[in-house]
């Protein structure tokens, strides 16, 4: 354990570490971490994890890395998320040029994981677009 006098508290804080982390690294148990963080007037992470280890893990599952991926295989609903996290958001209907809210449009009917296979549409424009003859469709479908 050490003289934990000599331990430079301050970059532990820094470094956005929780307790538990600063703990198990010094080989003493959090009440004595708390008690120096109390004492040089530190605030004090919550939790089993820093910030920084969850956006690592966060950032190694991403996509094909993690192991409930499923690819093209993905539901509707997948599909449109993962279309909506990854295309360039558009300010204006790509179809008649309106600034409305815009729905993720499928182009070819396939639903393919394909960024390229979508274009922004307003709601207008989506209905006549799925339903050219009738220019109806079912409401809520996003």
């Amino acid at each position: 354990m050490g003289n934990l006098n000599k331990i430079n508290w301050k970059k532990y804080a820094k470094d956005r570490r929780t307790i538990v982390e600063i703990a198990k690294e010094l080989h003493c148990n959090e009440r004595t971490i708390k008690r120096y963080f109390k004492k040089e007037g530190l605030k004090k992470l919550q939790g089993s994890r820093s910030e920084i280890s969850k956006r690592k893990q966060s950032k190694a599952n991403i996509e094909e890395k993690n192991p409930a991926w499923k690819g093209n295989k993905a539901k509707y609903q997948a599909i449109h998320a993962w279309v909506r996290r990854y295309k360039p958001k558009v300010h204006l209907c790509e179809s008649c040029g309106k600034k409305k809210i815009l729905d993720a449009t499928n182009i070819s009917g396939e639903y393919k994981r394909d960024i390229n296979d979508y274009k922004w549409l307003c709601r207008k424009c989506h209905i006549q677009f799925d339903n050219p003859k009738k220019g109806q469709t079912t409401l809520g479908a996003f």
